[in-house]
């Protein structure tokens, strides 16, 4: 998942457009699926800035609230607790168009239809 804290004014991933993305590692299954997701959309993922944290899933709810970026990839269940603990909220789900059921994002049983 793209989360963003509660209050953020992003609401849509034209939003992103010059804001930083949160990832658990550099040029990881993140980056490439937010890429792809970007790229849909018409958005360049040149026009966003990918930054590692170094202290990976774990701290990225707790920095993202305290804005070290606009948003982060998150994974469960890191989703749910950024949800818990900070209101935060789910902007993409990264399981749609180009990346549905790759095997980064896939859900057991796969989805049908």
């Amino acid at each position: 998942m793209l989360v963003v804290p509660a209050n953020s004014p992003i609401k849509s991933l034209a939003d992103l457009v010059g804001k930083k993305i949160a990832l658990n590692g550099t040029n990881s299954i993140g980056t490439l699926l937010i890429s792809a997701l970007l790229a849909e959309y018409d958005i360049s993922p040149a026009k966003v800035t990918f930054v590692t944290d170094p202290d990976g899933f774990p701290a990225m709810p707790a920095e993202l609230q305290d804005g070290a970026w606009s948003a982060a990839f998150l994974a469960e269940p890191y989703v749910t607790l950024a949800g818990e603990d900070y209101g935060e909220r789910e902007l993409a789900d990264l399981d749609q168009g180009a990346t549905m059921n790759s095997p980064s994002t896939a859900t057991w049983p796969p989805r049908r239809g």
